[in-house]
C-alpha cells in the first residue's frame, strides 16, 4: 500500500479494520490465525509544528469576522476548540487578563477517556491582542 502511494497513517488505518475482522473470523471459528498480527507496519512520521506570525493571525481573523475574536483567542491563549467552546462569561476576566478553563467535561462527564471534577479549572493567560477587542464584545453582551 505505501507502494502504491498512500501515507502510512493511513496503511494503518487499513490494517486495524482488515486486522480485527480477521480477529473476528479467528474468535468465530471461520480462520485458524489472523495472518495480519505480527506485520511490520510504516512508521508514522511527525510533521513539524508550524505556528503563524502575529500578522498571519490578523489576516485570519478578519477574513474571519464576525469571528475574528475566536480566531485570536485560540490562536494566543493555545484553548482547543471545546474548551473555548465551554467558556462562559462568569470565567472571563478582562482586567486580570485570564480566562478560567475548565475541562470540556465540565459537569463530570468523561471528556477523552479523563473524568473532570465539577470545579476543576486552570487559569489561561491572554495575550495583549486580544483584551481589546474582548472589551468591545462584553459590552454587547445582554
Amino acid at each position: 500500500m505505501t507502494q502504491a502511494g498512500l501515507a502510512p497513517s493511513t496503511v494503518r488505518q487499513a490494517h486495524r479494520v482488515f486486522s480485527l475482522l480477521l480477529a473476528l473470523a479467528v474468535r468465530d471459528g471461520r480462520l485458524t490465525r489472523n495472518v495480519a498480527a505480527g506485520v511490520r507496519l510504516p512508521r508514522v512520521g511527525r510533521a513539524d509544528k508550524v505556528f503563524l506570525t502575529h500578522a498571519q493571525v490578523d489576516e485570519l481573523a478578519a477574513a474571519a469576522e464576525p469571528h475574528g475574536l475566536i480566531v485570536r483567542v485560540l490562536a494566543y491563549t493555545g484553548l482547543r476548540w471545546g474548551e473555548l467552546a465551554a467558556l462562559r462569561v462568569r470565567r472571563v476576566d478582562l482586567v486580570k487578563r485570564r480566562l478560567l478553563v475548565a475541562g470540556v467535561g465540565d459537569r463530570g462527564q468523561r471528556s477523552g477517556g479523563v473524568r473532570y471534577a465539577e470545579d476543576a479549572s486552570t487559569p489561561v493567560g491572554v495575550d495583549p491582542p486580544v483584551p481589546g477587542r474582548a472589551d468591545r464584545h462584553a459590552d454587547r453582551r445582554p
